[in-house]
């Protein structure tokens, strides 16, 4: 009896040999997954904002199949969508970090704001950012995957323009992250690289805008 239970207790020997199995392909899945958005990211570059790459293009500069590719995407479309969530949430995790330890809100609205437009300042990230948005508007869904990168900024906002008084906080916080976006699109599309006085402005405005009592920032 003592034997039967132990041994009823005990893991199932085929079970953990095939959990083992599953973690091992999780991890080839998933590097082979980083290979593809890279190189897709790395072929972007090259081609610009005057050539839309093919997948094969994609799949020539990592050295895989086609196989290998529909394993992981259905559709070139799917896997810039990949790329831009996975850029999407990495940004939301170092700005929530980030504002975590920001002495005010005031300043947590400021970093934000100075973050997105900050983006641009660097000519090699500007450029990045311009053809991935280049491409990205030529998928199917691009629409859809702008409003959920606006939406998780926003909801990174909602707390410190509460606290800063707002009476809407919800749409005073869209509106901050739609005025950050849009002066970031302006400078990337025009090649241009802001300010430090340049990006005052506007964390100036959007601070107004929430708490017209709001003291002026400086630029850093």
């Amino acid at each position: 009896m003592a034997s039967r239970i132990l041994n009823d207790e005990l893991p199932d020997v085929a079970s953990q040999i095939a959990r083992r199995e599953v973690a091992g392909r999780e991890a080839e899945v998933a590097a082979e997954v980083r290979r593809l958005m890279k190189g897709a990211q790395a072929v972007f570059r090259r081609c610009g904002t005057k050539e839309s790459p093919r997948v094969a293009d994609i799949l020539a500069e990592v050295g895989m199949s086609n196989d290998a590719f529909y394993r992981h995407f259905k559709s070139k479309d799917e896997l810039v969508g990949a790329i831009i969530e996975d850029g999407t949430r990495r940004t939301c995790a170092a700005l929530s970090a980030r504002m975590a330890v920001a002495d005010s809100p005031q300043e947590q609205v400021a970093l934000l704001v100075r973050s997105i437009i900050g983006i641009v300042v660097d000519p090699t990230a500007s450029e990045n950012l311009r053809v991935l948005t280049w491409n990205a508007a030529r998928t199917a869904d691009d629409s859809t995957r702008r409003l959920v990168a606006r939406s998780s900024l926003a909801q990174l906002l909602v707390q410190p323009v509460r606290d800063l008084g707002s009476t809407d906080p919800e749409r005073d916080a869209f509106a901050v992250c739609d005025t950050a976006l849009g002066r970031l699109e302006h400078f990337m599309w025009r090649r241009e690289s802001p300010t430090s006085d340049d990006i005052e402005h506007v964390v100036n405005f959007c601070l107004r805008a929430i708490s017209p009592a709001a003291p002026h920032t400086k630029a850093h």
